[in-house]
């Protein structure tokens, strides 16, 4: 676990890299956040914060992300931010790859993925850089990196048994 110097260091290393500084009052409410200890959280928080569009509206977003209590609901507000930013249909598009990742065995190839889902290489392409980090290629199959994702993907969009089911036989 990271403590508040890795944090701070951390959080002003990775948003140089793309020209970008916090107010220091938004750098202290995330070095305070207990989750920013978590690595992969901090860096998903960075993320979300770096692409994240109002500058106006950032501590406002800094607030809602730093009262999550749990890694599953941090994930879920970023699922929440790809459901809203992106419309219907593309968001569609995402819970379905989403869920079919989280419903297969071993992970999906891309192909097998624009297969199912028929869209293009361009648009699974853009998809799969939104989710950046969050998933990994092994011998081929895109799997989950984390189970943090995972678990927040099953507990948004596969509520019931009935769809967990119903998604596995898909």
């Amino acid at each position: 676990l990271l403590d508040e110097a890795q944090k701070e260091g951390l959080i002003r290393e990775y948003l140089s890299l793309y020209s970008k500084h916090l107010q220091p009052s938004l750098e202290a409410a995330i070095v305070k956040f207990e989750l920013s200890s978590n690595a992969l959280l901090l860096r998903t928080l960075l993320d979300e914060l770096r692409i994240f569009g109002l500058h106006e509206g950032l501590p406002a977003q800094v607030r809602t992300i730093i009262k999550a209590k749990s890694a599953e609901a941090f994930f879920n507000l970023i699922l929440k931010r790809l459901d809203i930013e992106y419309d219907d249909a593309d968001s569609q598009v995402i819970q379905e790859l989403l869920t079919l990742i989280w419903a297969s065995e071993k992970g999906l190839s891309e192909h097998e993925l624009l297969s199912i889902l028929k869209i293009t290489r361009l648009q699974l392409s853009q998809i799969l850089s939104e989710l950046d980090h969050h998933l990994i290629s092994m011998n081929g199959l895109l799997c989950f990196s984390h189970d943090y994702l995972s678990n927040a993907v099953e507990h948004r969009y596969l509520k019931t048994e009935k769809s967990k089911v119903q998604r596995h036989r898909k």
